[in-house]
């Protein structure tokens, strides 16, 4: 049996129109498959760097406990200097008056 030639050309049409919108949806498809895997790598790169940087923070934060000691350290080194001075500066002073006492002695006897 013969369609008549109007149907027939509006069934190719229709599967012609079929197959474009097909075509788009794969095209559609295959485009949001290669924005996904671009997010993907993304995210793998922002993990990568967050490691990064949280490795490179837990080394800063060890050395600033190493740098807060090693001031700790000066600064108790520096008060026990400060100590000693203060006490060389005492005992200096009490060697001038005892000088100064014999000299005065000395004085009085001459």
């Amino acid at each position: 049996m013969n369609l008549p030639a109007g149907p027939l050309i509006l069934a190719r049409r229709k599967t012609k129109e079929a197959t474009n919108e097909q075509t788009r949806a794969e095209e559609a498809q295959h485009f949001l498959q290669v924005q996904v895997l671009q997010l993907h790598r993304q995210v793998k790169d922002n993990f990568e760097a967050a490691l990064a940087l949280q490795a490179e923070v837990t080394q800063l934060r060890e050395q600033a406990k190493v740098d807060r000691q090693e001031r700790e350290r000066i600064f108790f080194v520096a008060a026990e200097c400060k100590l000693m001075l203060q006490a060389e500066v005492f005992l200096s002073h009490k060697r001038v008056q005892a000088l100064q006492a014999e000299v005065l002695q000395q004085s009085e006897q001459v």
